[in-house]
């Protein structure tokens, strides 16, 4: 099943780039005013209220994730050099 991967430090690090992928891999073409109505209104208008860090946990309980996600890094990384998917840009979630 093919498939594209888009991971959200890409969207934050280089947001055009990682949409004229994405866009690609679907057929879509999109001129330099489409990506730029996506620019101008990608925030939405529904922000969630944060009262704590909703990552603070990860962060104190690295040992029981971090192994998880390195076997996820390897699966991507298969899945891309066996030509099954394509990605925003990375190959790595950490």
């Amino acid at each position: 099943i093919p498939m594209f991967i888009v991971f959200y430090k890409d969207l934050l690090s280089n947001f055009d780039q990682s949409l004229k992928r994405l866009n690609d891999y679907l057929g879509i073409e999109s001129t330099e005013d489409d990506l730029k109505c996506v620019r101008d209104h990608n925030e939405g208008v529904f922000h969630r209220q944060h009262t704590e860090d909703p990552f603070a946990k990860l962060k104190t309980d690295e040992k029981s994730w971090k192994p998880k996600m390195e076997i996820v890094e390897k699966l991507i990384q298969q899945c891309v050099s066996e030509g099954r998917c394509l990605t925003s840009g990375s190959l790595k979630l950490l």
